[in-house]
């Protein structure tokens, strides 16, 4: 157990470690941060331009507001800057989805190769399929190699889990009932064909629907 010397000692080597570091690092992630912020906040403004949205700063709460600071000021990479520019232009215009703190929350966590390859996929690429408004991916058949991504080889496996990580996409079994006709000694029969799919999950769909390139939500273009 330690004595009283000893405790007092280290708090003070702890307090005298804690001012070093605010006098070296603290200005400069104070100026990082707001720059960063800065940063995002005109790009958002040009994607009002853009997307011929027509901002209402009182659409956005103030929960809200700090949250994507937040956020947005940890954020020195183009593409996560890009997405969280989106989500406040969004916002500010009413969008539901953009409205979402939960998005920020999950921006917050992807890496620019992560953003991109979200992208392509909510975008349909990718070979995807479409049922009842939802794509989905064989990923038996090795659906990141339809066409060229701009994500590279080596990180792509890398951000595909982490999509599904973070709830953006998921994996699913589907069963298929097929009467098959070709077998001369059996005749016909129902096979049942299973096959692994991905699709995007709600999460996913919402968060594309607070950043993707359309008209303006809402019928607020001008």
């Amino acid at each position: 157990m330690k004595s009283a010397k000893e405790v007092v000692s280290s708090n003070a080597v702890a307090g005298s470690l804690t001012d070093a570091w605010q006098a070296i690092l603290g200005d400069y992630i104070a100026t990082w941060r707001l720059t960063n912020a800065a940063k995002t906040q005109v790009k958002a403004q040009k994607k009002f331009k853009e997307l011929g949205l027509r901002p209402n700063i009182d659409r956005i709460p103030e929960r809200y507001a700090i949250t994507w600071f937040e956020e947005a000021s940890k954020q020195d990479e183009d593409e996560i800057q890009e997405l969280f520019a989106r989500l406040l232009a969004r916002a500010a215009a009413g969008n539901e989805d953009a409205l979402d703190r939960r998005n920020l929350e999950i921006v917050s966590k992807l890496t620019p190769n992560d953003a991109i390859l979200f992208r392509e996929l909510a975008e349909g690429g990718w070979g995807a399929r479409s049922t009842a408004n939802t794509y989905w991916w064989d990923e038996g058949r090795r659906f990141f190699s339809v066409r060229p991504s701009k994500v590279d080889l080596k990180s792509f496996g890398r951000s595909f889990e982490h999509l599904i990580t973070v709830g953006i996409l998921t994996r699913l079994t589907q069963s298929e009932e097929r009467l098959n006709n070709r077998s001369h000694t059996m005749g016909p029969r129902v096979q049942t064909i299973v096959k692994n799919i991905v699709v995007l999950t709600e999460t996913g769909r919402s968060l594309y629907e607070a950043v993707k390139d359309d008209e303006a939500p809402g019928g607020q273009s001008d």
